[in-house]
């Protein structure tokens, strides 16, 4: 059977100042930044810097799928349900990064929604994690789910900017081939029969955030091309 692939990011950084760009955390400055990616297939990936180095997450290339962009009759902001304060600009972030691509064929891609019950759902999680120290840990259930978990205090946009960052890994093709290192977290963002998203954060015991995101439906099924 073939079942999605989920993914999870994970970045410690002791000082950091971002500029958001398209959807792109750009890491202006940082003593340090550490992370292990889990790209879904059994095995992990690490990335370190130091300066001003951004690591694979959050690497500033576009890669092929941001081109020129083709956006979207919609428009490339927020859809759906009303977001929580917290969470503010969550889903036009994905929309940003989804308005970047240049499909192929078959058009732009559709906007995401916001989903009430699928943040909901993602709360949960997120609260779970918190319960086990914030471990990235993936949910089980029949939908895709991109996990972030950070030392400082984040933004919706800086989360969806680390793993949109992973476009520099992909190249246009069936998943997970696509990716030249980790960028299940990007497929997952611009899986073109993705409709719904929901997203959730919550403060880690002694400090740090966890974000989790659930996607319906899901995207990064092996073997199928993202859009």
């Amino acid at each position: 059977m073939n079942v999605p692939i989920k993914g999870a990011s994970k970045w410690r950084r002791t000082s950091i100042a971002a500029i958001i760009v398209a959807g792109v955390a750009i890491a202006a400055c940082g003593e340090s930044d550490e992370g292990d990616d889990d790209d879904g297939s059994g095995g992990t990936l690490s990335a370190t810097g130091a300066g001003s180095g951004t690591g694979t997450a959050t690497g500033t290339g576009t890669g092929t799928a941001a081109g020129t962009g083709a956006g979207s009759s919609q428009g490339c902001g927020h859809f759906g349900e009303a977001e929580p304060a917290r969470l503010a600009g969550m889903t036009a972030a994905h929309n940003a990064v989804r308005c970047a691509v240049d499909p192929p064929s078959g058009g732009p891609l559709p906007m995401l929604e916001w989903s009430s019950t699928w943040a909901a759902s993602a709360q949960d999680w997120a609260d779970h994690l918190v319960s086990t120290g914030c471990n990235l840990e993936h949910s089980t259930g029949s939908y895709g789910e991109n996990l972030f978990w950070g030392s400082g205090s984040y933004s919706a946009a800086d989360a969806v900017g680390a793993w949109a960052g992973e476009d520099s890994c992909f190249t246009y093709g069936e998943f997970p081939d696509c990716c030249g290192c980790t960028c299940g977290h990007y497929t997952q963002i611009v899986w073109r029969d993705t409709r719904y998203v929901g997203c959730a954060v919550a403060d880690c015991n002694g400090g740090g955030e966890v974000w989790v995101c659930q996607y319906d439906p899901p995207g990064n099924y092996l073997g199928n091309m993202p859009y």
